[in-house]
């Protein structure tokens, strides 16, 4: 990839609204494995949280490759006066824009505000697996993103890290779909 170009600064962009979005997950998942009732959907979060902490030792080993500070907000693709200058002018008129995940965060309010109308109810687990597969495949869109950029710019080590991540992402994906399906009670129409 060539650096200091603005898909070098995309990458990054995107690499850091993934990490944030995996820390999001993993403060999550504790509190969604203690209010689940079903074991087996226990036993499947404990495994997403698992995967989620190895996802985030990932991207660290992504961002050391790449020398970019995962906590930074600036982006570091630019480079020479008049593209500083462009730097400086779209930070100023783009005074909202921070490294983290909007597209996380509102999920997980989301998320919150839907099991909050469920507790309690027979429904409360299919509200949580239905949560964790739209996080799960908001990660699963990131990562498949990436990693068609790596490809396309040769990162072969870091595109062996992020096809790590995806694949256990869509694995969980579908263990949680699989799970709705032949282990939680029948959803009936009523009569």
């Amino acid at each position: 990839m060539d650096k200091h170009s603005s898909f070098d600064l995309l990458f990054e962009t995107e690499l850091r609204h993934l990490y944030c979005a995996a820390h999001l997950l993993e403060e999550q998942l504790p509190h969604m494995i203690e209010v689940a009732t079903s074991k087996k959907l226990r036993l499947l979060l404990k495994r997403f949280f698992q995967e989620t902490k190895n996802q985030i030792q990932r991207l660290n080993h992504i961002f050391e490759l790449l020398d970019i500070d995962p906590q930074g907000t600036t982006l570091h693709g630019m480079h020479g006066f008049y593209n500083l200058f462009k730097e400086v002018w779209a930070s100023i008129s783009h005074m909202h824009f921070k490294d983290q995940c909007k597209g996380m965060e509102a999920l997980l309010e989301e998320s919150s505000e839907i099991y909050s109308h469920f507790t309690c109810t027979a429904a409360a687990d299919i509200v949580l697996i239905s949560n964790c597969q739209k996080m799960d495949y908001f990660e699963i869109a990131c990562y498949r993103f990436l990693c068609r950029l790596a490809e396309k710019y040769d990162l072969d080590l870091i595109l062996g890290f992020l096809r790590a991540s995806l694949r256990e992402g869509e694995r969980t994906y579908d263990d949680l779909s699989e799970l709705v399906m032949k282990d939680l009670p029948c959803l009936s129409a009523a009569s």
